[in-house]
């Protein structure tokens, strides 16, 4: 019963896992189910078969449906990695001093579903093949052995998919660093589960399982190593206990129940810490003198045809406007987001941003105007990639402080959820955002692939900015005739802002619109030739300034050093193209931060693609310089922050004027 696995089977058994987690993965629909169920099926007949027969598969298959154990067991599998998981936020959480509810809203739970299905094929395959090569171990061999075998044949079982994670992001590495003491533990429930194969296997579905679907782990993180990395101590830390356990004679019958019960106890404080630990995330206050209001408009341009419905329908937006306000003694702050535009925005393919839901922006619902000033700039602002004006509130509310009138503009289909008055929500759409409706084609280089990508975001830029002048045109009409706006709205001194993509939107539409006197790029790459005569703002995230990327494609193997010197040119060359052309340009590099300091969620102090940089000083320099920089070139305030002298230990500041380098 326990002589080697032929090395025919084992090799068959590894080829058809492979294929089919491959088509699992990369597949939809009904190819899922039928990839999923013909490797489950597949896999045990060719390892059994050729060497034991139809009785030793028999023998397999009893191993892997046998159901009848101890109830304590379906406890410990769904619950020690669920626990795990969740001790692991609330550490993490708590050492960042953040406040991450528990929430369904935090999931689209389609995509979580699909997701979900994937990797129980995955895992079920994995199990039937690691599974197999444990029930051949001889009995006679050390647990230790035993446990080497059964983790490494779950790294080669899963090796294609865990390369594809690797090489799509490094940090992935704690999240297979954690299959070791994972393993160990399967293990041991294993032997002690009366040699039930299903048990272990559901204990490694709800391991992968709760690892990738974390709404923390994966959206609130960025994916980041932080709480993975304490997972993979927690998972040691388990292994220890239960290696433990079994070498005591008191403890090695009561140890399952003893276990479960501390997981149901770790598991349920840690949800509570999670939930009402630090309850205070909260948006910063405003810099400047005036408080700030805020409104939102629905419009429609009937000049342009829509792209992502192929042409039927015309282009729509939604604009956010903040704007300096007297308020009334009896009106409170309004939440930056309702609950349902809270649910809806979503800042990544899965998440949403429900964990925002009724935090205030510190600005008020329709309120007058500010009489301060007869009339106000106006400051055009476009959103990253995928993103949302919403997620930009805190420079638009600190702008609006300095008395500017800041219009938020949410590109549609290329937002991760634009809410309408009617209620429609409206997600990002290739159709809009790329040529093909793929948006990466499998056939190409990672190299090709770049480049196709930035000849997409080409065409998106210059469609956005297309956005900008439309509401800019909109801003004049309400100048013109709304009750709220008319008369108080300097249209002939407008300024345009953007983050990542909507840096590049802002200085596009800067290049085209002769209105726009001043345009400010935050740490957006450019992806088509400039030549623009006006004043600039370019910031740039810490590890630009060096170009030393912890993960970027060429240590992944992914480039080759020329081959992103070339693509760098492309990125970073055109936005030195504005820095260098022949008007007043300034450069901002901020040491310590990283791409997602440069919107909302950095401000609020959350690890989403941030750097090491307190999240709040970072915004607090940012907005210093764009208050300085809009002041300067549109109300003709002199501010001593754009004269070269550093006033912050983490900026870079250089500047030139008529193409002459002049500080920095």
């Amino acid at each position: 019963m326990n002589k080697v696995v032929p090395i025919a089977s084992a090799l068959a058994g590894i080829v058809i896992a492979w294929i089919a987690m491959a088509i699992v993965f990369a597949g939809s629909g009904l190819l899922v189910h039928l990839a999923g169920i013909a490797g489950i099926v597949m896999v045990p007949i060719a390892l059994a078969v050729p060497g034991y027969g139809w009785s030793g598969l028999k023998d397999f298959l009893g191993r892997m449906a046998r159901w009848k154990v101890r109830p304590v067991w379906y406890v410990l599998a769904v619950l020690l990695p669920l626990g795990v998981e969740v001790a692991a936020l609330a550490i993490y959480g708590l050492y960042h001093g953040l406040s991450l509810p528990l929430s369904l809203n935090f999931w689209d739970l389609a995509n979580v579903a699909g997701m979900f299905i994937k990797i129980l094929y995955v895992m079920a395959i994995t199990t039937a093949f690691s599974g197999f090569l444990l029930t051949r171990a001889s009995e006679k061999h050390a647990v230790v052995i035993k446990g080497l075998i059964f983790t490494g044949s779950l790294y080669l079982s899963m090796a294609l998919f865990i390369v594809a994670a690797l090489v799509s992001d490094g940090n992935n590495v704690w999240l297979f660093a954690g299959l070791i003491p994972a393993g160990f533990i399967a293990l041991w429930i294993y032997e002690k589960a009366e040699k039930s194969l299903l048990i272990p296997g559901l204990f490694l579905t709800c391991f992968m399982a709760f690892q990738l679907l974390s709404p923390v782990n994966w959206y609130l993180t960025g994916g980041f190593p932080g709480p993975r990395i304490v997972g993979v101590a927690l998972y040691l830390a388990s292994a220890a206990i239960m290696a433990a356990g079994a070498m005591s004679d008191k403890y090695k019958d009561r140890m399952p129940a003893l276990l479960a019960a501390l997981v149901v106890l770790a598991t349920l404080a840690s949800a509570v810490c999670i939930a009402t630990v630090n309850t205070g995330i909260s948006y910063p206050e405003p810099s400047g003198p005036y408080k700030v209001g805020k409104v939102a408009y629905d419009w429609v341009d009937e000049n342009r045809t829509e792209i992502a419905t192929g042409n039927s329908t015309y282009r729509e937006l939604m604009v956010y406007v903040w704007y300096p306000a007297d308020v009334p003694g009896n009106l409170t702050e309004a939440p930056a987001m309702d609950a349902t535009t809270a649910r809806g925005v979503r800042a990544g393919n899965v998440f949403s941003t429900a964990f925002l839901e009724g935090l205030s922006d510190h600005a008020y619902p329709a309120p007058p105007v500010a009489a301060g000033r007869s009339r106000y700039p106006v400051l055009l602002m476009s959103h990253g990639d995928g993103s949302s004006p919403l997620l930009m509130a805190v420079t638009a509310t600190d702008l609006a402080s300095h008395g500017y009138v800041v219009a938020g503009i949410s590109h549609t289909y290329n937002s991760r959820g634009t809410m309408f008055p009617d209620g429609r929500i409206l997600e990002s759409d290739f159709n809009y955002t790329l040529i093909q409706n793929d948006p990466y084609d499998f056939n190409l280089s990672y190299y090709e692939n770049a480049k196709l990508w930035a000849r997409h975001n080409a065409e998106v830029e210059l469609r956005e900015a297309d956005d900008v002048s439309f509401v800019l045109d909109r801003m004049e009409a309400l100048n013109q005739s709304d009750d709220l706006f008319r008369g108080r709205i300097d249209t002939a001194r407008a300024g345009t802002l953007g983050f990542s993509l909507g840096g590049a939107a802002a200085i596009s539409s800067a290049e085209r619109d002769d209105r726009i006197k001043a345009a400010s790029d935050l740490d957006g790459a450019l992806y088509h030739n400039v030549s623009i005569d006006k004043p600039t703002l370019l910031f740039l995230r810490g590890s630009r300034l060096s170009y030393d990327r912890p993960y970027d494609a060429v240590n992944q193997g992914l480039l080759t050093r020329e081959q992103f010197e070339e693509l760098k040119t492309i990125w970073d060359g055109y936005q030195m193209q504005v820095y260098t052309a022949p008007s007043t340009a300034y450069y901002v590099g901020i040491k310590g931060t990283e791409h997602g300091n440069f919107n909302d969620l950095g401000a609020l102090g959350l690890p989403i693609d941030a750097g090491p940089v307190d999240g709040r000083h970072a915004s607090r320099i940012i907005n210093a310089y764009l208050v300085a920089f809009f002041d300067r070139h549109l109300t003709g305030l002199d501010s001593p922050l754009l004269n070269g002298t550093q006033a912050y230990p983490e900026d870079v500041f250089r500047s030139r004027v008529n193409g002459t380098e002049v500080a920095g």
